[in-house]
């Protein structure tokens, strides 16, 4: 179980939906059929959606990334674009992905989910 700012319960599903309805909001708008593209790839590659791989294991997704992509740096900007539209400032945004690429899911999903409930 995962709590917000104000200690109220939030479950894991709850988040993923959260998540999942802001990137769609957001991103779909700015780059239409990317989250598409990467859920149905992150399916057949892992066996998990794009959204429940960021919150439950970014490392596996980043290294599905590095794979679909077939390189880092691409990887990385594609997760940036998609960092950008739902955490607002800049740092937080460069701290996120260095714990996804540092395979520290814990320390990201707490930066997310402070950035996705306010």
């Amino acid at each position: 179980m995962i709590y917000n700012t104000r200690y109220n319960p939030v479950t894991e599903q709850d988040f993923i939906q959260i998540l999942k309805q802001t990137i769609n909001q957001k991103v779909s708008n700015i780059v239409p059929g990317l989250i598409q593209i990467l859920n149905i790839y992150c399916r057949i590659r892992i066996g998990y959606d794009f959204y429940t791989l960021l919150i439950t294991s970014p490392c596996d997704l980043y290294k599905a990334l590095i794979y679909f992509y077939k390189d880092e740096a691409a990887s990385n900007i594609v997760l940036k674009l998609i960092l950008k539209n739902i955490i607002v400032d800049e740092e937080s945004i460069d701290k996120a992905l260095n714990h996804i690429k540092k395979c520290e899911g814990k320390k990201f999903t707490e930066i997310l989910y402070k950035n996705l409930i306010q």
